[in-house]
Parts: structure tokens; C-alpha cells; sequence
């Protein structure tokens, strides 16, 4: 486990160091799932089998075994890992309004205020009407989330604006000017208190938001090894922030492989993780570019084996390297 003079050091981080072109300080925050249910007879736990200690539809094992995201025991033990481990907040996948993650997300809001970490949300899919995304559902949501979650004392904000994250599906669903409107007539609203970054590989006709991000590098970086990682992100990381010059808060992602060979799809990849030199890498060049605030892909996405939480396979490595860099990112000078 993680050494506890070295928690100690980190316990104190928050709220980090503030950039000079920033309105906001470092963070470091981890993509967050919340969508496993009862192992016996939730779909996204599929063929588990506790004595052989595999899951079908995932290809590596959680340390404890398989969980279900609505045991507050379970939530509270991840905020405290991830607490220990420098991470400074969670962006929470969420589906819409009284969905299942919808259902339980108060109780991840303040199991992470309790571990002294920010919350944000992950908006993954457009509300639709009569099955067809539809600008004022999505509206709805959003004032949804305002009113039911953004209030919480521990929402993550960026110059005194609440902070919500778009994923690419979401966006690629609705036509970019109708993103101009939904983001405009919410801004109108909400005047000074509501802030989106959306995941896009480019700034290009996006001048509507207030912020891009990367989920996933792996369509960049591919079966790359440590080495030729580091040097992709060594050019793509400081382009990827200079496309983000003219936003308030600049990001970059980090992940420690990438592996959706047990799910059905078309096409899978299994990037490996070369015993954590991959993510070691890529620490390394975020934190080397030095952005406002650098994402985790991710704390608990099973599924696409991109996980950080402590595994079977890997047992907390990857938190021992997520709190050797995050100090290193957070203590660090900005340039």
C-alpha cells in the first residue's frame, strides 16, 4: 500500500497550485463509473466466476472481486482510494434523468465530499424524444443537473462557474450548431455560473464551449510501446494545449492501457500495459507540457480494461504511480 508519509503530503494538496493564464487551479481528475450492479445478475458484471476469478465481458479482475456502485461501503472505500492516491476530483458518467446512475449519484456526491474530493458529471448521452435527440431534452437535462446536483459544496467550478464535461457521442449526436444553442441558451440562464468542456481532438468551429478535452488516447497512441508513447505525447500534448489557448482551463489525459477484447465488437485492441511504463510515460509528458488539469481514463472502466483502481491482475500499482505523479503535477512550479 501506499506509504503513509507520502498520504500525508499528498492529503494537503487541495486545492492546488493556480496558473497564471488560468482561472482555476490543478486538478487531477478520473473518468468514474457507477453502473455495476449486483455481480449475480447485472449485465455489466457478464459471466463472472468467483473461484477462476474472470469476468467474460472484462479482462481483468477488481482486487476485492466485483461490486455493486449502490453499496455505500463500496463508494466510500473508492473515495478514499482515489483521495490517497492525489487524485483531486471524479467526472461521473451519467446517463440521464432516473436512470441508474442518476439513482445513486447523490450518494457518490457526498461520499466524495467526505474524502475531500470534487464531483463532476459526464454527460454520455443526448435526452431524446420519440427516440431522436432532441435540443430542448437536452435543455432539460442540463437544468436537471443544475438544480438536483450542482449546488453540492464539492462541484467542481472553474472561475466560480460550475464545470460540466461533454463526451463525444453526446456531442456527435446533435448537430455543432445546435450545441451553439443549447450551450448559449443555458449560458443566458445561467449567467456566470456554468462552464462546458466537451471531448473533441480539435478546437476547430468549437468556439461555443469553454473547454476540449481527450477520453481516450487510444486511437492515437495504438499498440505504441513506453518509448514511442512518450515521444507521440512529447509533440501531440503542448499542440493539444496550444489548441486550447483560448479557453479558460486546459487539459490533458493520461491512461494506462487499453484493452476491449472482451467485448463484441468489430474491431478490438489490446494495447498492453508494459508494467505501468505506459502510464509512466504519459504522466511524464502531461505533466512536462503542464496543463491546468490532467484527467484520468480511467478510475473504474472495467469494460475497456483502462482502469486504475486496484485489480487482481495489477494490485495497486497503478494508484502508487497515480500518487507519485500527481504530487510531482500538483507541487509542481508553473511555468
Amino acid at each position: 500500500m501506499i506509504k503513509q508519509s507520502l498520504l500525508a503530503v499528498i492529503t494537503g494538496l487541495l486545492p492546488g497550485r493556480l496558473s497564471a493564464a488560468s482561472c482555476a487551479p490543478r486538478e487531477v481528475l478520473a473518468f468514474y463509473y457507477a453502473w455495476y450492479g449486483d455481480p449475480n445478475d447485472n449485465p455489466d458484471w457478464r459471466g463472472v466466476d468467483t473461484e477462476r476469478r474472470v469476468i467474460a465481458n472484462a479482462p481483468d479482475y477488481p482486487e476485492a472481486g466485483p461490486y455493486n456502485s449502490q453499496d455505500p461501503a463500496i463508494t466510500q472505500r473508492q473515495m478514499q482510494q482515489m483521495k490517497a492516491a492525489g487524485i483531486t476530483g471524479l467526472i461521473y458518467s451519467w446517463w440521464g434523468i432516473h436512470t441508474y446512475e442518476d439513482n445513486h449519484f447523490t450518494m457518490v456526491i457526498q461520499a466524495a465530499h467526505k474524502a475531500g474530493l470534487k464531483v463532476t458529471v459526464y454527460y454520455e448521452k443526448c435526452a431524446s424524444t420519440e427516440h431522436f435527440p432532441n435540443a430542448e431534452a437536452v435543455i432539460r437535462d442540463f437544468e436537471y443537473l443544475m438544480s438536483t446536483y450542482c449546488q453540492a459544496p464539492n462541484w467542481l467550478t472553474a472561475d466560480g462557474k460550475k464545470v460540466l464535461f461533454v463526451y463525444t457521442h453526446a456531442l456527435e449526436q446533435l448537430p455543432r450548431e445546435k450545441w451553439r444553442s443549447i450551450i448559449a441558451d443555458l449560458k443566458t440562464r445561467y449567467v456566470n455560473r456554468i462552464m462546458f468542456n466537451v471531448a473533441a481532438q480539435s478546437s476547430r468551429g468549437l468556439d461555443f464551449t469553454d473547454g476540449i478535452h481527450r477520453y481516450a488516447l487510444v486511437a492515437s497512441l495504438g499498440e505504441r510501446a513506453p518509448a514511442a508513447a512518450a515521444a507521440w505525447a512529447r509533440l501531440f500534448f503542448p499542440g493539444y494545449l496550444r489548441e486550447q489557448a483560448n479557453y479558460p482551463v486546459t487539459t490533458l489525459t493520461v491512461y494506462p492501457g487499453y484493452n476491449d477484447t472482451r467485448l463484441n465488437r468489430p474491431k478490438t485492441l489490446d494495447t498492453g500495459r508494459f508494467d505501468g511504463k505506459l502510464y509512466a510515460a504519459l504522466w511524464q509528458a502531461a505533466i512536462r507540457a503542464a496543463p491546468d488539469w490532467i484527467l484520468i481514463t480511467s478510475w473504474n472502466e472495467w469494460h475497456e480494461g483502462t482502469e486504475v483502481e486496484p485489480s487482481l491482475e495489477y494490485g495497486d500499482l497503478y494508484l502508487q504511480l497515480t500518487s507519485r505523479y500527481s504530487r510531482e503535477f500538483l507541487l509542481a512550479e508553473v511555468p
